[in-house]
């Protein structure tokens, strides 16, 4: 894991490329049991979406099925891209966002 730090934000931790995402995925998980839970719990909610865009700090996401099992088991969305749509009283605009 490399930690990453700047003057405006805590310290987090990333893996590494050679890493082993799923394995990284399980142990955040189980250090943070509050986080696991409450992911859990917000996603039960019919209403409630928990949606994960993988980008260029986690592109890695978007292809291990192991690490997104882990994810999507707590309910958790993988999306490939996002649209914005910003309705004004005038017009309707949309943003397309991919990483």
């Amino acid at each position: 894991m490399t930690p990453r730090s700047s003057s405006s934000r805590a310290t987090s931790f990333t893996p590494e490329s050679t890493s082993d995402l799923a394995k990284f995925i399980a142990a955040t998980l189980e250090h943070l049991p509050t986080l696991r839970d409450q992911i859990a719990v917000f996603t039960k909610n019919a209403r409630h979406r928990f949606i994960v865009l993988p980008g260029t700090s986690d592109h890695e996401l978007a292809n291990n099925q192991f690490a997104r099992d882990h994810l999507e088991a707590l309910g958790v969305t993988f999306a490939n891209d996002l649209i914005l749509q910003v309705a004004t009283p005038t017009a309707c605009a949309n943003s397309r966002s991919r990483p």
